[in-house]
């Protein structure tokens, strides 16, 4: 039932969610770049000892490949969250002058172009090497990629909802993505077994709809949207009361001058100038609260942690000498812990403490200090388990911790008002972005240098996500209620999160 609320339907951002990660095949990016790193190899062994033939999935889980493999996925995974390290603040910048539906098209474009020339290059890596594939994520400055599409779907429900609702929409959208990533194993390791384009092909194709749902999606930027829904013939009287900024023809609300410089009256250059002073002067006034640079740090800290996970499949198809198409499979345990703790556990427990207290702040804050708490224990499990059983069984857990993401994402939107919400997601991607970016490096490396007398990995890399996720739960505790923006609430005629609270 949490698709609607106060009789909206938010169909469009949830299919958004779920698309989007579906067509995110992780396990298939993986072998994509083994099997490009294990062909060059046995060539190169081939030309002197006779290997030349096709490579068995399992004579390239051999130490040698396995070291290069890791090194490549790692900055191929870091070099991935440039774009939107780049480019994040000026997508949020797009998105408030031309609206979140633009930014979310061309994210879609840039993403089908990356898939594109990953897969070409892979593909071709008997002629091309496999580095290459290092450029592939740079077409994503295209829209930012994915973590600004993501940033664009948080933006419009937040438009689109008051604080009683938010979180438990941002639940539902975080369930999505994982109900996908429980559906997509079975497809992919379906794929796999056909060809290593097959499962490129799907994920190409699943963006069809996503461009359909976006072309259907009203414009939801307060601002901009009673621009577009103005009439175009207005008399001189009106026309002059317009250019003050003095009213707003579909009612008594006294138009912004942001809105005002949006209806074309104002000078290109000077529009332009003070729009980027408007982006400046957010972003200057998030910075001046404590409260919103500890959760930016938190979400620094919890992206960082979370890039570890990206070597799961690669971990247990390594310690257990398994083939992907058999390990894929413990992405989809975790998925159904997330599925359990955001379909279920956090909603209920959301809906029970709200019979008890009318602060959603406090409540969200509860919510993602359990959630960290959760996920702290469960990397540490991940660590210390070493049968296939018990492994699981520490992913399943983790998966249940996975509702920091969106309570976290709730509680920093409570601080501010929606004038914001563009720019503190867009900032939030950035630092997110700069977590993976220096993530990549430094947990491949701990994998790489992780590992006992026989040459398999021992997990530590898991141990030191574990304790990211305990700083963050640390730095959460200094956390306290305030607002952002209240002033420019008003001053666009939208309501405050204290008129929502």
């Amino acid at each position: 039932m949490f698709c609607e609320a106060r009789g909206r339907v938010y169909w469009r951002p949830c299919a958004f969610s779920y698309i989007c990660t579906i067509s995110s095949m992780n396990s298939s990016t993986v072998r994509l770049v083994e099997n490009a790193i294990c062909t060059r190899y046995y060539r190169d062994v081939g030309q002197r000892a006779g290997h030349d033939r096709p490579i068995p999935e399992l004579e390239c889980k051999i130490p040698p490949i396995q070291s290069e493999v890791i090194n490549l996925l790692g900055w191929l995974f870091s070099i991935d969250c440039l774009p939107a390290l780049l480019t994040a603040i000026f997508w949020g910048y797009v998105a408030d002058r031309m609206g979140r539906r633009a930014v979310l098209a061309l994210s879609c474009v840039g993403r089908l172009f990356a898939m594109v020339s990953l897969l070409s290059i892979g593909l071709w890596s008997g002629k091309l090497p496999a580095r290459l594939m290092l450029l592939s994520p740079l077409s994503k400055i295209i829209g930012g990629g994915s973590r600004v599409f993501t940033a664009m779907v948080l933006s419009i429900t937040s438009d689109q909802t008051d604080s009683s609702e938010r979180t438990k929409i941002f639940y539902l959208m975080a369930m999505l993505m994982d109900l996908a990533n429980v559906s997509a194993p079975s497809v992919e390791s379906w794929a796999l077994g056909l060809s290593l384009g097959t499962p490129f092909a799907l994920a190409t194709g699943l963006f069809v709809p996503v461009f359909v749902a976006i072309w259907a999606t009203p414009e939801s930027r307060t601002g901009l949207s009673k621009h577009l829904h103005q009439p175009t013939h207005r008399d001189d009287g009106e026309q002059t009361a317009l250019l003050h900024g003095s009213i707003d023809t579909r009612g008594d609300t006294p138009l912004s001058p942001t809105l005002v410089a949006r209806s074309g009256t104002a000078s290109p250059p000077k529009q332009d100038r003070d729009s980027w002073r408007q982006a400046l002067t957010k972003l200057t006034r998030l910075a001046k609260s404590k409260s919103i640079l500890i959760l930016f740090a938190c979400s620094f800290l919890k992206r960082t942690a979370f890039f570890s996970e990206t070597f799961f499949v690669q971990y247990a198809s390594e310690k257990y000498r398994l083939p992907y198409q058999q390990v894929a499979w413990f992405n989809g345990v975790q998925a159904a812990g997330a599925i359990l703790a955001l379909g279920v556990l956090l909603p209920l427990t959301t809906h029970y403490l709200q019979r008890r207290t009318s602060s959603i702040w406090v409540i969200d804050r509860l919510l993602a200090r359990s959630s960290l708490a959760v996920l702290v224990l469960g990397y540490t499990f991940v660590w210390l388990f070493g049968t296939i059983p018990l492994f699981a069984a520490a992913l399943f857990f983790c998966g249940v911790g996975e509702g920091a993401e969106p309570a976290l994402q709730g509680l920093t939107a409570a601080l501010v008002t929606p004038p914001y919400y563009a720019t503190l997601f867009t900032t939030l991607t950035f630092l997110e972005s700069l977590g993976r970016l220096l993530g990549g490096p430094l947990m491949a490396y701990i994998l790489r240098i992780g590992r006992d007398e026989s040459g398999r990995p021992t997990g530590l890399v898991f141990l030191v996500a574990a304790s990211l996720f305990l700083a963050a739960l640390i730095g959460l505790t200094a956390v306290k209620e305030e607002h952002v923006g209240d002033e420019d609430a008003q001053s666009e005629g939208t309501p405050t999160n204290n008129a929502h609270g």
